[in-house]
């Protein structure tokens, strides 16, 4: 064999080999795209909540804000007891920042007391006059809640939101009992306001925490400042010797009632876990 025909045989023996590894590489199967979901929690949500909360109130009445010409008056003393919450919602998650509820509430009654002076002249005699005021405020409230959740960290979402709504307040029971100036000393005399409900606007700042104890169940904790708005009773009556009931335009009233609730609750998702937008992976092609 020559020379030449030994150059031919080893030429066509290399373009076979090229022709097969080429064959080879087209041969390789197309890998599509991984497509992760990331699923986060989202859809609608029940919650329950109770809370303790601290509540302020300034009360006011025309004998001791606003006495007529010739008498002074001032306040010694005021308070209102601490009191409960109960309340329901639900709300609807739309990512995994943003969330919002409707809520309604019942607050206790609590206990609301008040003292004042009146200096003057009585029964014909100059002195001073003391009353004491007593009975119970209890509200309704409903919000429509929004909030900014900030990130989960081993479970657990810190988020700050707030509300508007509205306040049913209702002040019940209110007695006034009065000791008066008098030739043959001090006479103590009765009187009592009439029961009245007061509906006023509302709002709210939230700061808490939640914590997954399930993909659908949250444990939830929370502070939340809350003011309810104002409050007032019916108009003050007296009892005389004859037993009619003497009418007087005095009501006891306040115009800023607040809280600072401290609460649990726990929120259960309805539809459990959804999944966002799907996120594209890098191809990866496989022999």
């Amino acid at each position: 064999m020559s020379r030449f025909v030994c150059a031919i045989l080893a030429g066509a023996a290399i373009a076979g080999a090229i022709t097969q590894a080429a064959a080879a590489d087209l041969t390789v199967p197309y890998v599509a795209p991984i497509i992760e979901q990331i699923a986060v929690p989202g859809g609608w949500y029940l919650r329950g909540d109770i809370g303790i909360g601290i509540e302020r109130g300034r009360f006011k009445e025309n004998e001791f804000d606003k006495p007529p010409a010739g008498y002074r008056g001032r306040w010694i003393r005021q308070s209102i007891d601490d009191g409960a919450s109960f309340g329901i919602g639900i709300g609807y998650q739309f990512n995994p920042w943003l969330r919002g509820d409707l809520t309604a509430e019942y607050r206790t009654a609590v206990t609301v007391r008040g003292i004042g002076q009146q200096t003057g002249s009585f029964n014909n005699i100059n002195g001073t006059a003391y009353a004491n005021m007593s009975g119970s405020l209890s509200s309704t409230v409903i919000l429509a809640n929004a909030y900014a959740d900030l990130g989960t960290y081993w479970g657990i979402t810190p988020y700050v939101g707030g509300g508007l709504g509205m306040a049913y307040n209702r002040m019940t029971g209110f007695t006034q009992t009065n000791t008066i100036p008098s030739p043959n000393g001090p006479v103590p005399v009765l009187a009592k306001y009439n029961d009245a409900g007061t509906a006023s606007f509302a709002w709210a700042l939230h700061a808490g925490a939640s914590y997954d104890i399930s993909d659908r169940l949250k444990l939830d904790l929370s502070y939340r400042y809350l003011d309810f708005g104002s409050a007032s009773t019916g108009a003050l009556y007296g009892l005389d010797n004859a037993g009619g009931k003497p009418k007087f335009g005095d009501k006891y009233r306040s115009t800023d009632l607040s809280s600072n609730d401290f609460r649990l609750g726990f929120r259960y998702l309805l539809g459990g876990p959804t999944a966002a937008a799907p996120m594209p992976m890098p191809v990866i092609a496989k022999n």
